[in-house]
């Protein structure tokens, strides 16, 4: 089937899925395992492995989170191989449900089978599975493709996410605080990864816990997905955990009743370094700071 058949076929069953409410964990679960056997065919290292992950009422929001990061490094692969008819699902305007997170999946596989045309996915039948259940796989599956990113990802990706999550912040804060929407953050030398990836779980946590204490949604007591020694962190992971980032904003956002939505620009930008994104990070975070006083 050419690209563009493809294309139209996957989008009509997107909107067939996000309007069926009967689609369970254990759906997502099976093709989230078809996913997995894909990237581990197309990954360097099939034997990566993780720790076991303690979650505490894992939701389909946490699941769409790392879902999303997961989609987004395969559309940098695309980009990469300059093969555009990729496919970025909305950010859902209502609670994210098993069926929104399955559309997430079938964009994935639309992804991964344009980047790679050979990639066959073969479902099985699962029972009883959960959330958490489908959020370890997707774990796997970003570790898993990391191999793939990990000389190619550039700081200006996670630059780009950060930019994203910047705007929505000052929109939501620039009429009460038009001073610091204003202020200039200095550019440090001898920024590294792991200096950005501070500012990254900084901006992680306290969404975890604004939304956990406004709405009551419980979340794992770690965000998933975190090197254990933090001299191994790369742009790779400073992304990964961005793109999360931006996922519970735009969440918290939504349940505000505030706008969420973001305009998605690939358009290559030069000359990012590590400390670019940490100032980037500095502001935003001074931003959601603010925010969240509101």
């Amino acid at each position: 089937m050419k690209f563009g058949s493809l294309f139209i076929v996957i989008c009509g069953l997107l909107l067939s899925v996000d309007a069926q409410s009967t689609v369970t964990p254990s759906d997502v679960y099976s093709r989230v395992k078809a996913i997995e056997s894909v990237i581990k065919k197309m990954s360097g290292n099939r034997k990566q492995r993780i720790a076991t992950i303690k979650l505490i009422d894992a939701k389909p929001l946490h699941v769409y989170a790392i879902g999303t990061a997961l989609n987004e490094k395969i559309l940098i692969l695309n980009e990469l191989g300059n093969k555009s008819q990729y496919i970025r699902p909305d950010f859902p305007s209502k609670d994210i449900t098993p069926a929104q997170v399955l559309t997430l999946m079938l964009a994935i596989e639309h992804n991964l089978k344009l980047f790679n045309i050979e990639a066959d996915f073969t479902s099985k039948v699962y029972k009883n599975k959960k959330p958490k259940d489908v959020l370890r796989v997707l774990v796997r599956c970003n570790l898993l493709l990391d191999n793939l990113l990990d000389k190619k990802i550039l700081p200006s990706s996670p630059y780009r996410v950060v930019g994203q999550i910047e705007k929505l912040l000052t929109k939501a804060v620039q009429t009460d605080f038009p001073t610091v929407v204003k202020q200039q953050y200095p550019l440090y030398n001898s920024v590294k990864p792991n200096d950005v990836f501070v500012n990254a779980e900084n901006m992680f946590n306290p969404l975890m816990s604004a939304t956990s204490l406004k709405f009551g949604i419980d979340y794992p007591s770690r965000p998933y997905y975190s090197p254990y020694n933090n001299k191994h962190i790369k742009p790779i992971h400073v992304f990964t955990i961005t793109v999360m980032n931006r996922v519970l904003l735009q969440d918290l956002m939504r349940r505000q009743g505030q706008g969420y939505l973001i305009e998605h620009n690939d358009t290559r930008i030069d000359g990012i370094e590590p400390a670019n994104v940490y100032q980037r990070y500095e502001k935003a975070l001074m931003l959601m700071r603010l925010y969240l006083l509101k």
